[in-house]
């Protein structure tokens, strides 16, 4: 999981250099913004929540960096 995440970080900075930082970082924003307001991003069977971004177990287990973090990182970026 370490690693799938290092990979979102990578994801995160590419996204950053081809649409812009003030983009990437927006777009996390209100991806953070639907998914604390309880907005569904996906409410399909609950057979399914092995496959969705998950941070019920913390961030040992979490494929996905929490999404402060990742905020942080491209707001970082030079």
């Amino acid at each position: 999981m370490a690693y799938s995440r290092r990979r979102e970080f990578a994801a995160d900075a590419m996204a950053a250099r081809i649409e812009g930082r003030d983009a990437m970082v927006g777009a996390l924003q209100r991806l953070k913004m639907i998914h604390e307001g309880g907005g569904v991003l996906d409410d399909r069977s609950a057979a399914l929540a092995a496959f969705k971004i998950s941070h019920n177990y913390g961030n040992w287990f979490a494929s996905h960096p929490p999404l402060d973090d990742r905020i942080r990182a491209l707001q970082g970026a030079a």
